[in-house]
C-alpha cells in the first residue's frame, strides 16, 4: 500500500541551492533556504517568477531518508515567494528507499526517480472488478486451511496500446504475508492489482496518462466516476515484472479532489468483472482511451450517493448515444439523408458559380460547411443505436426490473422522445426517481451505450449478450 503521507519534511535542491522543505495537505510544498543563501534564493525566485512550473520535477530526501520527487502543477500561486519562503503546488509525489549497507553500497537496485517500466494501481475500485480472493484455492471449509494459488492460475495479461505505445495490461493479486511475521498477530491483506507494463522505460510524464487511462477503465467497469482513492506504485526494472504478486518499489501519489471512493460490494451487480470480459479486454482498454474512439461516460454517477437522474445526466446520456451513432455511422446512417446532403452541396456550388458576388467567399464557405452537420434528429439517432441491442437489453431488463416494461418499438420511440424533449426543455437540475421515468428508458439507453462500446471493441453480439447477462445477474 502507498506509504506517502500528506505531511512530511526534508531537504531538497532548487536553483542549485540546498534548502529545507515542508510538504503538507497532500499538495503544498514550502521551500526555505539556509540563512546565508536567502538573498541568492530571492533573486532566483524573482528570475523564474511566472514560470515556476517550468522547473518540472524537484528532487530531495525526506526526514526518513527516502528519496522523493515532486512534479509541480502548471498552476502556481501568484505570490509564491513571500518573506524567504517559496510555496509551490504539487501534482505528483514519488517516494522510494535507496538503502545502503555499512560499506555504503546500495542494498537493492538504485531508483533514480526519472523513469519507470511498469505502474501498478490498487484500491477498492480494482478489487470491485477482480476480487483478490481469486488467489485462494477453493477447498473444503471443514479443513480450515487457506492455500494460495500461484499467479499463473488466476492472473491475466492483455496486449494493448496507450498513447501510441504498446504495453501489457495485467491483472494480478498481491498478498501481504504478515502470517510469516512474528512481531504481529495480523495475517495480512490481499488486494488486486491493475498493472501496465512497457517494453521500454517511460518518462515520468507518462504517469498521469496511465492513471487517467486506468481510471477510465475502472469507471466504465464499476459504473461510477469517483475513482479517486487508487494507490499507485512504479517499477523501474530491466527485467519484466509480469504477473508477479509483489509490492512495487516506488510509491506514487497524485493530487486529486478528495471525495469518497468506490466501495467494494458483493454481489457485484451492475459492475463488469474482468473474469468475463475475455481476451478483447486489451482492445476495450485501447478504445476507451483513444482520442478518436473514446465514448462519452459523463452520465455516470460522481459519488456513491449520486443515484438520481437529473438534467445533466440526461443531456450527457443523449450526447453519449449520439456519439455512438456517429461511431457506428456505416450501420446506423440513413442513406436518404446522405443523398439529400449531397444534393444540397451541389446546389450551393452551382449557386455560388452563378452568383459569385451576391455573398462573399467566407459566407459561402460557412454555408457549405454547415451542410455536413445535417443528420437525423436526436430521437432517431438514439433509437437506431438502441434497436441494435434491443433484444439483449429487453431480455435482461424485463427480469431485473420490478415494474412491467412496455418495450415495444412504438412505446420505446415514444419514451426516447420523452427523454430527448426533457434534454431540450429543462432549465434547471430537476431530479427524477426511477419510478418517474417511463419504462426504465434511461437505464435501458445506458446499457445501449455499453453494448455499443463493446461491439466497437470487437465483441460479437453473442459475447455482448453473455456479458450483459452476467452484468445483471452476477454470474461468475
Amino acid at each position: 500500500m502507498n506509504t506517502i503521507k500528506d505531511t512530511f519534511i526534508g531537504r531538497l535542491a532548487i536553483f542549485e541551492i540546498d534548502c529545507f522543505f515542508s510538504f503538507s495537505d497532500g499538495y503544498s510544498l514550502k521551500i526555505i533556504p539556509k540563512t546565508e543563501d536567502i538573498d541568492l534564493f530571492r533573486l532566483k525566485c524573482k528570475e523564474t517568477s511566472g514560470s515556476l512550473s517550468s522547473l518540472d520535477w524537484i528532487y530531495g530526501v525526506d526526514d526518513w531518508g527516502f528519496d522523493v520527487a515532486f512534479l509541480l502543477s502548471e498552476y502556481q500561486l501568484p505570490m509564491a515567494y513571500h518573506e524567504g519562503c517559496l510555496t509551490l503546488i504539487v501534482d505528483i509525489i514519488l517516494r522510494t528507499s535507496n538503502s545502503k549497507d555499512a560499506d555504503g553500497k546500495y542494498l537493492y537496485d538504485y531508483n533514480d526517480l526519472h523513469g519507470f517500466t511498469a505502474i501498478d494501481f490498487t484500491g477498492n475500485a480494482v478489487d470491485s472488478i477482480l476480487s483478490p480472493k481469486i488467489a485462494i484455492k477453493k477447498v473444503n471449509v471443514a479443513s480450515q486451511c487457506i492455500e494460495w494459488l500461484p499467479p499463473q492460475v488466476y492472473a491475466k495479461i492483455f496486449s494493448t496500446t496507450l498513447n501510441g505505445t504498446k504495453c501489457n495490461l495485467i491483472f494480478t493479486v498481491v498478498v501481504d504475508r504478515n502470517d510469516l511475521s512474528v512481531d504481529t498477530t495480523d495475517l495480512g491483506k490481499s488486494y488486486s492489482v491493475v498493472r501496465l507494463e512497457f517494453n521500454e522505460r517511460q518518462s515520468l510524464s507518462m504517469i498521469k496518462i496511465c492513471w487517467q487511462a486506468v481510471c477510465t477503465l475502472l469507471a466504465f467497469c464499476v459504473g461510477q466516476y469517483n475513482i479517486t482513492d487508487t494507490n499507485i506504485g512504479l517499477w523501474d526494472k530491466n527485467q519484466s515484472i509480469g504477473i508477479a504478486g509483489f509490492r512495487s518499489q516506488i510509491d506514487c501519489a497524485i493530487n486529486t479532489e478528495k471525495v469518497e471512493g468506490v466501495k467494494f460490494q458483493y454481489p457485484a451487480f451492475y459492475r463488469f468483472q474482468i473474469n468475463y470480459l475475455g481476451e478483447k479486454l486489451g482492445k476495450l482498454f485501447e478504445l476507451l482511451n483513444c482520442e478518436n474512439t473514446r465514448p462519452i461516460l459523463d452520465f455516470l454517477p460522481r459519488t456513491n450517493s449520486d443515484n438520481g437522474v437529473d438534467k445533466n445526466k440526461i443531456r450527457e446520456l443523449c450526447t453519449a448515444l449520439e456519439v455512438e451513432f456517429n461511431y457506428l455511422n456505416k450501420e446506423t446512417a440513413n442513406p436518404a439523408v446522405t443523398t439529400l446532403v449531397d444534393n444540397l452541396k451541389r446546389q450551393v456550388k452551382a449557386f455560388r458559380k452563378e452568383n459569385p458576388d451576391i455573398l462573399n467567399g467566407s459566407t459561402y464557405d460557412y454555408i457549405y460547411g454547415t451542410l455536413k452537420h445535417i443528420s437525423l434528429p436526436a430521437k432517431e439517432k438514439l433509437w437506431r443505436v438502441y434497436r441494435k441491442y434491443a433484444a439483449i437489453i429487453d431480455k435482461e431488463t424485463k427480469q431485473a426490473n420490478r415494474f412491467i416494461i412496455n418495450n415495444s418499438e412504438t412505446q420505446t420511440l415514444k419514451d426516447i422522445g420523452w427523454l430527448v424533449n426533457l434534454r431540450n426543455s429543462l432549465t434547471h437540475s430537476t431530479k427524477f426517481t426511477e419510478d418517474e421515468i417511463p419504462n426504465a428508458i434511461y437505464f435501458r439507453l445506458k446499457i445501449a451505450v455499453y453494448c455499443s462500446v463493446f461491439e466497437r471493441s470487437g465483441y460479437s453480439l453473442e459475447e455482448i449478450s453473455d456479458i450483459i447477462k452476467r452484468y445483471f445477474r452476477y454470474i461468475i
